[in-house]
C-alpha cells in the first residue's frame, strides 16, 4: 500500500444539519479504536445558517489530530464533496451525510478489512434506514451477491442503492480521486459520478454487515412539497436512464443484461407513478404530473424498450404497454383519487 500519514478519509458534505452533525462525527469515533491520527474527517460546512458552523468548530478542537473543517459559501453537495476530495490525503476514502451515522465498529471494521487486503479497490458494506431517533425501520443487505467487477456492474443497473456515493470505501488511486461531482444540479449527482467511479472498480471486498444508518424521515420531503414528479425529478430520471443504459452497453455485450436493466428500471417507472398517486396532491395535479412523466421521451423509450426486450415477464409487458397508450392510460389513471 502506499505510505501516507493517513490511511482513511471520511468526507462529510454539511448543510443546516445542526440537529446531527454531532451524533454523526462521534459515531466515526464511536467506531474506531485505532490510532486516531490514522483517521482523517473532512467535514464541509456548504454556508450553514443555523448552529452547524459553531458545532463544528467546537468538534475541530476537539479533535485536532484527526478533524478538519472548511467553511465555504453555499455551493451544493456536489462542490462540497468535491472540495472534499481535493483536500483528502488518505489512502482510502469514504462518504457519509451529516444526518447519518456508522454503526456496529463500522471503522474498525473498513480498517481490518483494508490491511487483509491492501489493493482492494471497493469495500461494500450493509446498512440500516433508520427513523429520526436512530432505531432501525429496515434492514438493505447489499453485499448479497458482490464477487467481482462484473456482479459490482449488475449491482450498479439493477439495484437503486449504488445510485449514492455513501454506504462504501474507495481506494484513493489515481483514476478515482481525478473524479469529481458534476455541479449545478440539484438531485442525480451521484448517479453520474458511480457511473464514473465504478468503471475504475477491478476489485470488491463485502462486509456482510450493516455498518451505516440511513436515517429517514416521517415528513419526506417530496410528499410535503409538490415535487412529487416534477421537473427536477424527471431530469434526474433521465440522468439516471443515460448513464445507466451508456454503462450496460458499453460493460456488456450480453443483451439480456440491457433487457434485464429496461425492465428493471420499468418497475422504477411504476413506482414512480405510484408514488404520485399516493402523494397528496390535488387530482388535477397528480394527472398533470403523472402525463407529463409518462411522456417525456426517455421514459417513454424506456417503456417501449421494456416491452419488446426479451425476458420481460408478461405483467411488465402490460404495464408498459397501458403507459405507452394515450387511451388505457386515461383509464387506468381513473383511478387516481
Amino acid at each position: 500500500m502506499e505510505l501516507r500519514e493517513k490511511q482513511l478519509s471520511v468526507i462529510i458534505p454539511a448543510y443546516n444539519c445542526n440537529r446531527y452533525i454531532a451524533e454523526c462525527i462521534s459515531s466515526i469515533y464511536d467506531n474506531f479504536h485505532g490510532d486516531r491520527e490514522s483517521l482523517e474527517i473532512i467535514v464541509v460546512d456548504d454556508g450553514s445558517k443555523d448552529e452547524t458552523p459553531r458545532i463544528l468548530d467546537e468538534l475541530e478542537r476537539e479533535h485536532p489530530e484527526s478533524m478538519k473543517v472548511i467553511h465555504q459559501d453555499n455551493g451544493g453537495v456536489s462542490r462540497a464533496r468535491n472540495v472534499g476530495i481535493e483536500r483528502m490525503s488518505g489512502a482510502y476514502f469514504t462518504y457519509i451525510d451529516a444526518d447519518d451515522v456508522f454503526m456496529g465498529n463500522a471503522i474498525d471494521e473498513i480498517y481490518e478489512k483494508i490491511q487483509a487486503d491492501e489493493y482492494v479497490d471497493m469495500i461494500v458494506f450493509d446498512y440500516k434506514d433508520i427513523n429520526e431517533n436512530g432505531e432501525e425501520v429496515y434492514y438493505q443487505q447489499v453485499t448479497k451477491g458482490l464477487e467481482n467487477q462484473e456482479s459490482l456492474g449488475k449491482s450498479f443497473l439493477f439495484h437503486h442503492y449504488f445510485n449514492t456515493c455513501w454506504g462504501r470505501v474507495y481506494r484513493a488511486k489515481e483514476e478515482t480521486k481525478r473524479l469529481r461531482f458534476p455541479e449545478g444540479i440539484k438531485i442525480g449527482e451521484d448517479v453520474i459520478y458511480m457511473s464514473k467511479l465504478i468503471d475504475n472498480i477491478r476489485t470488491v471486498a463485502c462486509i456482510e454487515k450493516p455498518l451505516y444508518g440511513y436515517r429517514i424521515f416521517d415528513d419526506s420531503v417530496m410528499m410535503q412539497t409538490r415535487n412529487v414528479l416534477d421537473r427536477e425529478v424527471i431530469k434526474c430520471m433521465e440522468t439516471t436512464i443515460k448513464n445507466k443504459e451508456d454503462f450496460a452497453i458499453e460493460h456488456f455485450k450480453d443483451q439480456s443484461v440491457l433487457a434485464g436493466y429496461y425492465q428493471e428500471y420499468s418497475k422504477v417507472i411504476s413506482s414512480k407513478v405510484h408514488f404520485c398517486m399516493d402523494s397528496n396532491l390535488s387530482k388535477t395535479e397528480k394527472k398533470q404530473q403523472i402525463n407529463a412523466f409518462l411522456t417525456n421521451p426517455q421514459v417513454v423509450r424506456v417503456l417501449r424498450k421494456a416491452f419488446f426486450a426479451r425476458g420481460v415477464k408478461l405483467k411488465r409487458r402490460m404495464i408498459s404497454f397501458i403507459y405507452l397508450n394515450k387511451f388505457l392510460r386515461q383509464v387506468y389513471l381513473c383511478q387516481v383519487r
